[in-house]
């Protein structure tokens, strides 16, 4: 059996699964705030502990990589970089758009989900379900809200963090087919990164931990700041 952690903390909802041979055996959900920094790891604890088994049985680590929440992202990929250099297990990072959208299950609409990017902007791709699941038909992008909504012409589902911070924009493009999910229907995709990860795992090939960074989709603020702040004084 290959125990796998499966870690998802891009969004404002974050989950941790353990799968073993494609079958979920323990799950667990949580929101911000707390920060992911204070309950993270407690969670983890107490997901090994429900499952009665012990980190030390597990074959490697699954992660969310990104886009999304530059905190979150970090905070989860530090989390599963020091467990794997523990244990001397592989990690794989996962794209967290597509997991988001298999997560959601077979639907006859488009499946988007839309994280909060910070400066306006939010992240999004979209997915049409097809026979072997979720195909991504869009790029990963970066958009302001408004700028998004001339993307959807056909039926879409629309959630997450990005999509509850601008609702009021996006609610008003419902006559074009979008449709807003309630936080409480929101799908957790902790099981989903894990699962696209086993194959890999199972036979070793995870992502070298050197350089094992959360993939962006546009520069981090506070390189944008750093920048704005001290480009123009490095000239003088």
């Amino acid at each position: 059996m290959s125990l796998i952690l499966g870690i998802d903390t891009a969004d404002v909802v974050g989950s941790v699964a353990l799968v073993a041979d494609g079958d979920r055996i323990g799950f667990s959900t949580f929101q911000t705030p707390p920060t992911y920094a204070e309950n993270l790891a407690r969670k983890i604890v107490h997901l090994l502990e429900k499952a009665d088994v012990a980190a030390s049985d597990l074959a490697g680590v699954a992660v969310s990589s990104g886009p999304g929440s530059f905190t979150g992202l970090r905070i989860g990929i530090s989390t599963a970089l020091g467990i794997t250099a523990a244990l001397g297990i592989p990690i794989v990072g996962v794209e967290t758009l597509p997991a988001r959208a298999a997560a959601m299950g077979r639907r006859n609409e488009l499946l988007c989900p839309v994280l909060n990017a910070g400066n306006g902007l939010i992240f999004f791709a979209l997915f049409q379900w097809e026979e072997a699941g979720p195909v991504q038909i869009t790029e990963d992008s970066a958009l302001e809200p408004e700028k998004f909504c001339q993307r959807i012409e056909r039926p879409t589902l629309v959630w997450g963090g990005g999509a509850e911070h601008y609702h009021d924009i996006l609610d008003a493009e419902a006559g074009r087919g979008l449709r807003l999910i309630p936080r409480g229907q929101w799908p957790s995709a902790a099981t989903e990164v894990a699962i696209a990860a086993e194959s890999r795992i199972r036979t070793g090939a995870g992502d070298p931990p050197a350089g094992f960074q959360p993939r962006y989709v546009r520069e981090a603020e506070a390189r944008v700041q750093w920048r704005r702040r001290y480009a123009g004084k490095r000239s003088e």
